[in-house]
C-alpha cells in the first residue's frame, strides 16, 4: 500500500494505475475515497497505533471533511472534488471509527469531529424519517433510496447509545430490514422511502446478500 497506492498529500489511491473513466460515479485509478479512509481507521484500531490513527484523521479533517459536517466521499488525486454527495454507508463506518478511538484514546478532537459529522447526517441525510444512501448538495436533496447492505442495525443502535445518531430515524431504517419481504430467499437491493416499495435486483450480488444477512443475524432470526 505505501509503496504502490499512496498519493503525494498521503491519500490512499483506488487504484495503482490511472484510467480514463468518466463516469463521476465510478472511481478512478488514483482516485480516493471515504469507504478506504474508514478501514484504514478499523485497522489502526485494531493494532492500537494511535499513529497511524492520527494520520488517517488528519486525511479526513484535512481534505475529505468540509466545515459543516459534510464528507466528500471520493477525491481526486490532488485532494480535491469534483462530486457533490457523500455516502451514509462511508460516514457511519468513520463516526463509529471516530468514537473507538475517543473510548480507546481519550482524545477530545475525535468526538468532536464525530458529533460534527452526526449533526450532518442527522439534518440531511435523512428522508421521511429514513436514513438515505446519500444527500447531494448541488441538488440540495437527500436520496430517496436506502441500500438495504447500508444497515448496520448493531452499528447504528452503538452509535444512538453514544448519543451520535438519532433515535427514532435508527429505529424507522432498522424496520426497512427487519420488514423486507424476501424472494427466493434473497433480500431485496433497496428500498424506496417515498414509494415505499422494495427494488429486487435481477442478478443477486452474494457479497450484499451475505453482508444483509450477517447484519440481520446480530439483531434476530431470519428463518
Amino acid at each position: 500500500i505505501y509503496r504502490w497506492l499512496v498519493n503525494d498529500n498521503g491519500t490512499v489511491a483506488t487504484y495503482i494505475k490511472n484510467n480514463g473513466e468518466e463516469d463521476e460515479d465510478l472511481v478512478k485509478g488514483r482516485e480516493a475515497l471515504a469507504e478506504t479512509l474508514g478501514l484504514l481507521m478499523y485497522y489502526a484500531l485494531d493494532k492500537n497505533d494511535q499513529t497511524l490513527f492520527d494520520g488517517v484523521y488528519n486525511q479526513l479533517t484535512g481534505y475529505f471533511l468540509e466545515a459543516d459536517g459534510f464528507i466528500n466521499w471520493k477525491l481526486k488525486e490532488d485532494g480535491t472534488s469534483d462530486v457533490s454527495a457523500n455516502a451514509l454507508i462511508d460516514d457511519i463506518r468513520i463516526l463509529y471509527a471516530l468514537a473507538l478511538a475517543d473510548e480507546k484514546w481519550d482524545a477530545n478532537q475525535y468526538m468532536q469531529t464525530a458529533v460534527l459529522i452526526s449533526d450532518y447526517l442527522n439534518n440531511h441525510n435523512v428522508t421521511d424519517d429514513i436514513y438515505t444512501n446519500f444527500y447531494d448538495k448541488k441538488y440540495v436533496k437527500a436520496s430517496s433510496d436506502i441500500s438495504l447492505s447500508y444497515i448496520d442495525i448493531q452499528g447504528m443502535d452503538a452509535l444512538v447509545d453514544r448519543g451520535l445518531l438519532d433515535d427514532g430515524i435508527v429505529a424507522e431504517t432498522s424496520q426497512v430490514l427487519t420488514k423486507a419481504p424476501l424472494d427466493n430467499g434473497f433480500y431485496p437491493f433497496s428500498y424506496n422511502v417515498e414509494e415505499d416499495e422494495y427494488t429486487f435486483s435481477d442478478n443477486v450480488n452474494l457479497v450484499d446478500q451475505a453482508i444483509l444477512a450477517y447484519h440481520y443475524a446480530q439483531v434476530g432470526n431470519r428463518s
